[in-house]
């Protein structure tokens, strides 16, 4: 078995590092994320602001029964 030096191996994956931050930033480079995508084909659409308002609709209606629901007194025990 050929025997490196520590300073020949840590030269080494240095090396490997700086490939793989290439290949990472060339990957991610100009390209918008999938929500960024979907918020700028979608703004303004009429449609989904209507399917935002009924699901906030919903949702206030969730908070209110929340609201109304009190927890049943626990027993203390003695």
């Amino acid at each position: 078995m050929l025997k490196r030096s520590i300073a020949e191996r840590v030269a080494q994956l240095e090396a490997q590092v700086v490939e793989l931050q290439a290949v990472v930033r060339s990957n991610g480079a100009g390209r918008k994320r999938g929500w960024e995508e979907a918020v700028e084909e979608f703004s303004g659409s009429e449609a989904l602001q209507s399917i935002f308002a009924e699901a906030m609709k919903l949702r206030e209606a969730e908070r209110r029964r929340a609201r109304r629901r009190r927890p049943r007194s626990r027993k203390v025990r003695k």
